[in-house]
């Protein structure tokens, strides 16, 4: 075999270099270079020549032979079997392929921080006819800093019948054999981490969860069959009352009756016998006029945002037939199970999708807050989800979101997009408090069962079956090097530290804490050991939603004890989370899902803790925007004339000190790339993770009053445009399914990603479109109809 200066197996140098930048930190040297060999230096070592790297593919392929030594007994056999088939030039080739799909050196080792990706070809090795092969995406993780830092990632292809520990152990066999050096020898703790392709046959429950989207498909377009059929009979109707005969004899029903057009036609008063049937228009089996309809449009429905759930979910919606035109319409279905049937009719829902009737618009400018608010979410997943996959110039994205460098600006509108989950909460406290008290203002009694069951039914549909999409359906739309990568583990048993943020292990043990909104307590740990890891949102929202009402009537009965009920509450709420971060010396600068400083700013401790597993996820520390929006509904309610009476400089005042606390929030206080560079003492640090989300919710606060009391100008004319209306009631849907778009999106990439911010803008933009297409699906075709069938059975029961 002619040889050639192929590079095979460049593990080495990766790991190499990172003990040259861990040991910047360190008093030996870990590393240093000389020409084209490398050395490793050790206090108690002399130097060891490593064999360069540049080798032949003959001696590569045997040293890939020799590190498989040791490995399972079918693992060695079928790669035995491959090596030892001289004679067969199918053999040779497929020697050939595997060496070709194994990942490859590329530019830009010499980059900090280090990153460097070797993809290999995974569709190659896929190829490959020999014996079954597969591609395995395996990261590298070094400690320091009692922290997993990924260095590195490279593809390997492998017969399918080795295992994630057959190749984890070739892997650290190569690596021994080109330093030369031992596991004891080497500086840092080095990890591999081996994601292997899987072609999984459909198993039971994604065959279930399958046969349940199509028929939700199958209620959509049958429900819009019969609509469709009603639709014509009205306009039979309606053609029909406009096309009255003018020799028709007179009827005693229309002695009164001026409109010549509201009469029914002749034809329609001779049934098939030839009998007369002289029936009223009110009354005719086929026709329903203006002043009379069924028992279900004629109710007072409301269809107000003071009942919409958290992120967006709606509240009631209304169950009339109205869709603009002619108001003569085919009689409403008598039987119970044509009623549930007609939920599902996106005939009928994409205009509850697009209505404004109904809409409180006094609290419009929420609509705008809502969407944006949204919006901010999947700007920051995009960006970080892209930084996640490890860039081909990484080093160019690090320095621009200051990962390890100053950093530009403008990235902490990216680290601090959560701020939009605060928005959140302070949009459900107001709304639920404004829905309360509205209620009140009507009713004696508070209606205790039927508030906590219409918030459960309301939010549960869309979270199951997104959450059967998550586990059964999504893990067999794609693949490639990084998809099986970017697949959450579901089987509980990839909760390693160093798979941290990257894996929502507790769908198997705890898929049940989801539906009962209590996976942000239990279990206990870090947000990867929740199933879905991004609902601790929803815990927290169904949480406090239980506990609002004894505010909120506390308040309204007793003004004094409620207000201060309410403002304990909220104290409580910052301290707890100031005393735990200052109890575990926390980083405020932790940016949960992405490990760019330090977690605890006591490095020596072997045990260190973030915010995400003490702080991030639990209600005691969350629950003080919530409040804020229950307080500002209230002030709304019963004291909006002080804001509407404000004089202008009072106004003024009010958007600049906003203005100023928010650019203080996100620009300044916490962030890599904040504008003071400062590390915080530990009170300081303390304050900065128990504060800054109040006062968020305080510039909320003043910002909804304002546009609702006509002092927010322009701002409020664009925050209360119609047109964030059908955007805004896509919301909660969109929250939900936006972490399956962005992991499918990006597991689908067959090679290294290059980050320019107009790349990733262009993925924002995408993942956008894409999430809100899915979460109109969603909000049609299950959000939608569950909520009439829960109106439709409220009102029956």
């Amino acid at each position: 075999m002619k040889k050639c200066n192929l590079l095979l197996f460049n593990v080495a140098s990766c790991i190499l270099a990172s003990f040259g930048e861990a040991g910047e930190n360190d008093d030996d040297n870990v590393w240093s270079t000389g020409g084209d060999t490398i050395f490793i230096r050790d206090m108690d070592q002399p130097a060891h020549r490593i064999s360069p790297f540049w080798l032949s593919v003959s001696e590569a392929l045997n040293s890939i032979e020799q590190a498989m030594d040791g490995t399972s007994d079918s693992c060695e056999r079928s790669i035995m079997n491959m090596f030892n088939t001289t004679n067969s030039s199918l053999a040779k080739r497929s020697q050939l392929q595997m060496f070709d799909a194994w990942g490859k050196l590329p530019s830009g080792v010499f980059q900090n921080p280090l990153s460097v990706i070797m993809f290999g070809d995974y569709f190659e090795c896929k190829q490959i006819e020999f014996m079954p092969m597969a591609y395995c995406y395996n990261e590298m993780f070094l400690k320091t800093h009692h922290q997993w830092r990924q260095i590195g990632a490279i593809g390997s292809c492998l017969p399918r019948e080795c295992t994630d520990a057959d190749i984890e152990h070739t892997l650290y066999q190569l690596l021994y054999n080109f330093t030369n050096t031992t596991h004891n020898q080497l500086k840092s703790p080095i990890v591999f981490k081996v994601h292997c392709q899987e072609d999984k046959d459909l198993e039971p429950g994604s065959m279930a969860t399958i046969a349940l989207l199509v028929v939700f498909v199958s209620l959509a377009v049958l429900a819009t069959g019969l609509d469709l059929r009603r639709y014509h009979l009205r306009s039979r109707a309606a053609q029909a009352l406009l096309s009255v005969s003018k020799t028709e004899p007179a009827d005693p029903y229309y002695e009164d009756d001026t409109a010549a057009a509201a009469r029914v036609p002749l034809m329609l008063r001779f049934g098939s016998d030839g009998s007369y049937h002289p029936t009223p228009p009110a009354y005719h089996p086929l026709l329903l006029t203006a002043n009379h309809s069924d028992s279900t449009s004629a109710r007072s429905i409301n269809t107000s945002d003071n009942d919409r759930g958290p992120v967006g979910a709606q509240g009631e919606l209304d169950d009339s037939d109205d869709d603009g035109a002619l108001r003569v319409a085919v009689a409403a279905p008598k039987s119970t199970l044509e009623k549930v049937l007609r939920c599902f009719s996106p005939y009928q829902n994409v205009g509850r999708l697009f209505a404004n009737r109904g809409v409180a618009r006094d609290i419009g400018c929420f609509d705008g807050i809502r969407t944006l608010s949204m919006f901010w979410i999947l700007l920051g997943q995009t960006w970080l989800w892209f930084l996640k996959q490890g860039p081909a110039n990484l080093a160019v994205m690090s320095a621009r979101m200051g990962i390890g460098t100053k950093g530009h600006h403008a990235s902490q509108m990216i680290y601090n997009a959560p701020y939009a989950i605060d928005t959140f909460f302070f949009l459900s406290g107001f709304l639920v408090c404004y829905g309360i008290v509205n209620m009140l203002d009507r009713r004696r009694r508070f209606p205790w069962f039927r508030f906590y069951i219409h918030r459960y039914l309301r939010l549960t549909p869309n979270l199951a079956v997104v959450m059967l999409i998550f586990l059964f359906v999504q893990p067999h739309v794609g693949s490639g090097p990084l998809w099986f990568r970017n697949q959450y583990a579901n089987d509980g048993t990839d909760c390693s530290e160093d798979t941290a943020f990257r894996a929502s292990c507790g769908c198997t043990s705890y898929w049940w804490a989801n539906l009962l909104y209590i996976q942000n307590v239990y279990p206990a740990g870090p947000l990867s050991s929740i199933c879905m890891s991004w609902t601790w949102y929803l815990a927290n929202d169904m949480q406090f939603y239980f506990v609002s009402p004894l505010v909120v009537l506390v308040m309204r009965r007793y003004r004094r004890v409620g207000a201060a009920t309410g403002g304990t509450l909220a104290l409580l709420s910052m301290a707890v989370p100031f005393a735990i971060a200052y109890a575990y010396k926390l980083s405020p600068n932790m940016i949960v899902g992405l490990s760019t400083e330090s977690a605890s700013q006591n490095a020596n401790d072997s045990n260190t803790y973030d915010v995400s597993q003490l702080v991030w996820d639990k209600p005691y520390c969350r629950f003080a925007p919530y409040l804020i929006g229950i307080f500002s509904a209230y002030l709304y309610k019963y004291h909006s004339a002080v804001v509407r009476g404000a004089s202008r400089t009072l106004v003024a005042v009010g958007w600049a000190a906003c203005t100023l606390v928010l650019v203080f929030l996100i620009f300044f206080a916490t962030g890599p790339a904040r504008v003071l560079d400062a590390q915080p003492t530990r009170m300081g640090a303390a304050f900065l993770i128990a504060m800054p989300r109040p006062l968020f919710a305080v510039c909320l606060s003043w910002l909804s009053l304002a546009c609702m009391c006509g002092n927010g100008g322009f701002l409020n004319q664009i925050l209360s445009s119609p047109a964030w209306v059908p955007l805004s009631r896509l919301t909660y849907s969109a929250y939900l399914i936006h972490p399956l778009v962005l992991s499918t999106i990006f597991g689908l990439s067959n090679g290294p990603l290059y980050y320019n911010v107009s790349t990733v803008t262009y993925y924002f933009f995408g993942n956008v479109v894409v999430t809100y297409s899915l979460a109109a699906a969603l909000t049609l075709c299950v959000e939608f109809p569950f909520a009439r069938i829960e109106k439709l059975i409220m009102t029956t029961t």
